[in-house]
């Protein structure tokens, strides 16, 4: 497999149509409910002061596909029997596959893939997510399941699952989308 590396601000890959990339990424802030107008310095510092408590996101792309890649706390996953049990206010809707519970040092990791023709996601894959902490010298294999937002819907598909990820760890996260990939590398407060 082909992988290409992103540290923190840089930039791989090709050049992208820049009509797919705006469709993309409206769809990634629209999905997250981001406000992107107003004060370019209050949006920075509020920013950063999420990052530092939250995570971090980084973007790359391969031939055929945009990687969005966040690490965030951990987030309560259910099944849809869950779900219409329990009834959520926030939570995770996990479509197919495992579902690894929050805890002490848990962080979910996600990777929204897109089609760089069309910006759009696919549920149709079946992608590795492999968490590599440089610090400590763990790998983890991260469950891809198949997941949205419950309150975002369709528009949040990705993948991804909630691990025990140490803080103060350099990371390399490592995306396979069948012969095609991404890594990319993050520090973790």
């Amino acid at each position: 497999m082909r992988r290409r590396r992103a540290g923190k601000g840089q930039r791989i890959g090709r050049a992208v149509p820049v009509l797919t990339v705006s469709a993309a990424l409206a769809g990634v802030l629209g999905a997250c409910g981001s406000d992107t107008s107003g004060d370019s310095t209050a949006l920075a510092d509020a920013d950063a002061e999420v990052a530092a408590v939250a995570g971090w996101t980084r973007i790359a792309t391969t031939a055929s596909y945009i990687v969005v890649v966040n690490v965030l706390p951990g987030e309560e996953m259910f099944t849809a029997a869950q779900i219409k049990a329990a009834h959520p206010a926030v939570a995770e809707l996990a479509l197919h596959g495992a579902i690894n519970p929050v805890g002490v040092a848990v962080r979910h990791v996600e990777a929204h893939i897109y089609d760089r023709m069309t910006g759009l996601s696919n549920p149709d894959l079946h992608p590795t997510i492999v968490v590599v902490n440089r610090t400590t010298g763990e790998r983890v294999e991260v469950p891809a399941t198949l997941m949205q937002d419950i309150n975002i819907g369709v528009r949040d598909v990705h993948y991804g699952n909630n691990v025990a990820i140490s803080a103060g760890s350099d990371l390399s996260l490592t995306i396979g989308i069948g012969t095609e990939g991404v890594t990319l590398d993050g520090h973790l407060d």
